[in-house]
């Protein structure tokens, strides 16, 4: 399942599209047309200022991650890698 057929599912089971009368998959394209939009000023704008921004890994999170699941950790710092190397290929 793509992350946009997630996302109608979502809008769906918790009847999101009722207060527009929007057909939950235009809703769902909606949201991933300005996640899409979102990421791309982001990236502009560490372009224009000539930075990566990310968290520090002595972050706050992080270490209340320390105290969860290890798995959970390691999947925040494998999309924070994946972040990083988007941003700096």
């Amino acid at each position: 399942m793509t992350f946009d057929q997630e996302l109608q599912s979502l809008i769906n089971r918790h009847s999101k599209e009722s207060a527009s009368d929007t057909p939950d998959f235009i809703l769902a394209m909606y949201i991933s047309a300005a996640l899409d939009a979102f990421n791309a000023a982001v990236k502009r704008r560490d372009e224009w200022y000539g930075v990566g921004l990310r968290p520090a890994a002595s972050s706050a999170y992080v270490k209340h991650l320390e105290g969860e699941n290890s798995e959970l950790r390691h999947d925040m710092e494998r999309g924070m890698a994946n972040h990083n190397a988007d941003l700096n290929p």
